[in-house]
């Protein structure tokens, strides 16, 4: 097995690191990373960019979600159903960016 035969996954969906999922997959841990680095700078910009990377992770997860359970490539009746646990933790930080969203733009 090369060294570059690495498998990356989030949010239910994987994939080799050099194929396309794989390369989306790499380009939103990239993201993440950014959005952290920003909380660590405190960057005026923050809370905008927090806030999408908040709406981005939902939808991607939705996303990913009926990908695993219709398009898998898995012609089982019923499908197989798989749900990941970051949705309690996607939820509450959107939650919490909104609320901090809001309360920026009145003051």
């Amino acid at each position: 097995m090369p060294f570059y035969d690495v498998e990356v996954s989030i949010y239910g969906l994987s994939g080799e690191a050099w194929s396309p999922k794989g390369t989306l997959i790499v380009f939103l841990y990239l993201f993440k990373i950014a959005v952290a680095i920003t909380f660590l700078t405190r960057d005026k910009r923050i809370i905008q960019i927090a806030y999408v990377d908040a709406m981005l992770s939902l939808i991607l997860w939705v996303v990913f979600l009926f990908h695993n359970i219709y398009l898998n490539g898995q012609n089982t009746m019923p499908p197989v159903r798989s749900i990941n646990l970051e949705i309690f933790l996607l939820i509450p930080y959107l939650m919490v960016m909104q609320k901090i969203k809001q309360s920026s733009i009145r003051s």
